[in-house]
């Protein structure tokens, strides 16, 4: 946490993180300073989400550029390993969905033997829009760096691009502005780092958005079962199709 502190200090504001303060080793306690801000809603319409959005990719820029090093990984292949685990409770909880992600699953396999591996940089490792707090003077900053480890470039650019797309939306607005925030998100970032090796940007969106899918099985919540096969199906669509 320090290093990303030092990073922030010379990112010119495009990242923004709490100032790390000590490290209690006998509860595990880790200590920092507050934050103003209250964190980003999940309304996509509403003028801070956008604003939000562009600065998270200038803070993912920042920190993917950073140099920082960590022996922690999180490789793709735990990501597809933990939908596969799933399997069995869908087919007994939802079977519909289950055929979707045994077809989907089918694909990321296929389709990944033929992508070389990317890059690997220092992420943040659970990259979304709540993890953004915003003050009244339109300030963000990033928290929650718990993850934070080396992954291939896509690892938190799919994650982000992936929980844009609200899983229930109230309305078609919702989903129009998620599609716009996805693209200017993207635009962004490849605008910060045109060199970004991309390749499997596909199969991590893909995964993350079967990833909540998943999640939406455990919760239970009125209406998951939709939720849950629409996640599946936008999943599969992700991967056959190119980033905008």
């Amino acid at each position: 946490m320090t290093d990303v502190w030092n990073a922030a200090q010379e990112s010119n504001g495009r990242l923004v993180v709490p100032r790390p303060r000590g490290y209690h080793h006998p509860f595990g306690l880790f200590l920092q300073d507050a934050v103003s801000g209250t964190a980003l809603g999940s309304d996509r319409t509403k003028p801070e989400y956008l604003a939000g959005v562009l600065y998270a990719a200038d803070a993912l820029a920042e920190i993917h550029d950073s140099g920082i090093t960590t022996e922690k990984e999180l490789p793709l292949e735990g990501e597809v390993g933990r939908l596969n685990r799933t399997l069995d409770q869908f087919a007994i909880v939802h079977p519909k969905a289950f055929f979707l992600l045994r077809e989907l699953l089918d694909h990321l396999r296929d389709r990944l033997k033929g992508l070389r591996p990317e890059q690997q940089l220092p992420t943040h490792g659970d990259f979304k829009y709540d993890q953004l707090l915003h003050d009244d003077d339109g300030k963000f900053s990033l928290i929650d760096f718990d993850y934070f480890a080396m992954a291939e470039t896509s690892f938190d650019v799919a994650k982000f691009s992936a929980y844009v797309v609200p899983s229930m939306p109230l309305d078609w607005q919702q989903s129009v502005a998620a599609e716009s925030a996805r693209t200017a998100f993207l635009e962004r970032y490849r605008e910060r780092r045109p060199a970004a090796t991309l390749q499997r940007f596909p199969v991590y969106e893909a995964t993350n958005l079967a990833g909540r899918a998943m999640t939406m099985m455990w919760v239970q919540a009125p209406g998951w079962d939709k939720a849950a096969e629409t996640l599946l199906v936008m999943a599969m669509e992700r991967l056959n199709s190119r980033a905008p």
